[in-house]
């Protein structure tokens, strides 16, 4: 069969046309904060965007007599923020031998677009991960306190549901206030059981730890400086992109990562301002509920009125990973039962959730909805969000800031580039945006969740 070369040309121009079409439907399929529109894109130009907070209270509001005296007024100046954009990239390559030997037009076709499809599943997976929290998960234990280079380690996590095989994975290491890049080999998931042991399980991780190049790195299993992590309760492990190594001591350096939901729900200064560093304070620190334990009724209730109280909002989504909405729905069959609705009926119980947004089959309407409400607000089934967390979203106060949609870049007159390293063309599609939050009450975020 004659063979029909596939250009540098040629793929630049499949990239350009394909790129962003293919990795924003990814996105909005696999991050449904986005995708259903719960989580609002603005567009934003310049280098910083600027946040009008709400909060706070004004001295001159006064009940006034007939006649009387009219206060001055106010000298409380609104706080505005500031948030820069933050960048995603990925980069996807194609051997440059597999481009010459293309079968025909379709097969070349099907080869680009399979590879960027590749690309818009992993970065918006990371990206939606990053929404809620660059964190992955913290050292649980493992089968070796100190890895060897080119041996594998396994390490026990409570919650595997960030995690893929391939996945380039960042370890901070405490006791070193150290880095350390690591491949992720296999994740194997514990049996399906009760509570939390649904989200544990074990990770395999390739040794083959990266040096401090921040770029592309070279596989050796040591850093430069030629020491290896000590793996031990309290090291954490990151997205990639968190942490970098920096100086030959190996001291870790934070990098900047998007705001996401937890930065919003803590009480650390957020978008430039500082909660301490003003006499009102502008309510500016969140509402986060640690160890939050038994997702019921009554206890998201409870949040949920704090929320109400304190920003003057109701919340306008409830967020939930897939175990951690099961856990809720049940709590809901619970809550019937209690009430009464079902009683005498064969396992009792009628869920108090569910949406009218059903057609007449059952089947739901808007496919990033789970029919599931709770005080009537929309519950949405994010995969993306920590399996052991629950937030309480405010449509209103938090926004995506967008930059730069995802496109492939460009050098001299096309969208490829020729790898100088390997025997392949590379593409690089990247990303420009940050959350922004104007009202940091209006927002809960709740960990800790046992019964999934």
């Amino acid at each position: 069969m004659a063979t029909n070369p596939l250009s540098q040309t040629d793929i630049g121009a499949l990239a350009a046309r394909y790129g962003n079409e293919i990795i924003t439907e990814q996105i909005n399929n696999d991050v449904p904060i986005l995708g259903s529109g719960a989580l609002e894109k603005i567009k934003s130009r310049g280098k910083l965007h600027v946040v009008n907070v709400i909060g706070g209270g004004l001295d001159s509001t006064s009940f006034i007599a007939d006649g009387g005296a009219m206060q001055s007024g106010s000298s409380a100046v609104p706080l505005q923020g500031s948030v820069a954009p933050v960048h995603i990239l990925t980069r996807i390559s194609i051997g440059r031998g597999a481009a010459m030997l293309s079968a025909g037009v379709e097969d070349s076709v099907d080869m680009v677009k399979f590879q960027l499809e590749n690309a818009g599943r992993d970065a918006a997976r990371k990206m939606g991960r990053s929404l809620f929290s660059a964190q992955l998960d913290g050292y649980v234990g493992g089968d070796g306190a100190t890895p060897v280079a080119g041996v594998y380690t396994d390490v026990q996590l409570n919650d595997v549901s960030g995690l893929r095989e391939g996945d380039a994975v960042v370890l901070y290491d405490a006791s070193l206030d150290d880095t350390f890049l690591l491949e992720v080999q296999r994740v194997t998931p514990a049996a399906v059981g009760s509570n939390s042991a649904n989200v544990a399980g074990l990770v395999t991780f390739a040794n083959t730890v990266y040096g401090t190049d921040p770029g592309r790195g070279t596989p050796g299993g040591a850093h430069e400086d030629g020491d290896l992590p000590v793996l031990a309760t309290g090291d954490t492990f990151w997205l990639r992109g968190k942490w970098s190594v920096t100086g030959t001591g190996g001291t870790a350096a934070a990098q900047t990562v998007p705001v996401s939901f937890a930065d919003i729900s803590g009480s650390a200064a957020l978008h430039g301002l500082d909660p301490a560093g003003n006499a009102a304070g502008y309510g500016w620190v969140g509402i986060t509920a640690s160890s939050f334990g038994v997702l019921t009724q009554e206890s998201l209730s409870a949040i949920s009125q704090r929320v109400r109280s304190l920003s003057g909002r109701m919340f306008s989504h409830l967020v939930l990973h897939p175990a951690a909405a099961a856990a809720f729905a049940a709590s809901a069959v619970s809550a019937g039962s209690a009430f009464g609705f079902g009683t005498g009926t064969t396992g009792a119980g009628r869920r108090l959730t569910v949406g009218a947004d059903r057609d007449a089959l059952g089947t739901v309407l808007d496919k990033y909805e789970s029919g599931l409400r709770f005080m009537g607000k929309p519950v949405l089934i994010e995969p993306n969000c920590p399996a052991t967390e629950v937030v309480f979203h405010n449509r209103d106060a938090v926004k995506l800031a967008e930059w730069r949609d995802f496109a492939a870049e460009e050098e001299g007159s096309g969208a490829v580039l020729v790898d100088r390293t390997t025997f392949s063309y590379d593409i690089q599609l990247s990303a420009a945006m940050n959350m922004s939050c104007s009202q940091r009450r209006a927002v809960a975020r709740c960990t800790g969740v046992t019964n999934l």
